[in-house]
């Protein structure tokens, strides 16, 4: 079994749209998809339009994906440390909520750096994927996005083509 973090990044309006067509890959490959939502980036439109391009029943795919909505660091943290192998969790823009005004730079450094940790822990024993844009202006940002780069088994960066995820083989 694999395990490990995968990491997609890329513009904003790219990798959130492209990643949406992994989604109905990875519930063919009879993976159980958790959505970790941090800044509600998921488009459930998209999945189902995706299905129906590809003559599959929606029904049948988002019955293998839940989804979870996070708005604070602690909650990304919390339910993080809750995952379990049954599930292939992925992170939806989960920087972004490290970087609110209500979130001290101190704390947000602290917060970002035990994220990292577990994240480093979970990807020993199963999968997990974070799906980032590629640059926040916050400083901390700069200087924790390369520390994710060496968690991350695999990195793509998604541009503006449609065909990148089909040439992408993860699992």
């Amino acid at each position: 079994m694999h395990r490990g973090l995968i990491l997609f990044y890329g513009k904003s309006e790219y990798v959130f749209a492209r990643v949406q067509q992994l989604f109905i890959s990875l519930v063919k490959q009879n993976f159980r998809v958790h959505i970790l939502d941090c800044a509600i980036r998921l488009n459930l439109f998209a999945i189902v339009e995706e299905s129906q391009r590809h003559f599959l029943n929606p029904d049948v795919i988002l019955s293998h994906i839940t989804i979870q909505r996070l708005f604070t660091p602690y909650q990304i943290l919390t339910v993080t440390q809750e995952l379990t192998p049954e599930i292939l969790p992925v992170f939806l823009a989960p920087h972004k909520q490290f970087f609110d005004g209500d979130v001290g730079f101190k704390e947000s450094m602290f917060l970002l750096g035990k994220l990292y940790q577990i994240w480093s822990s979970l990807a020993q024993k199963q999968h997990l994927l974070v799906v980032e844009k590629e640059s926040y202006e916050h400083p901390v940002f700069r200087s924790h996005f390369p520390q994710l780069l060496k968690i991350a088994k695999e990195s793509y960066r998604l541009g503006p083509s449609k065909n990148t995820l089909q040439k992408i083989r993860i699992f």
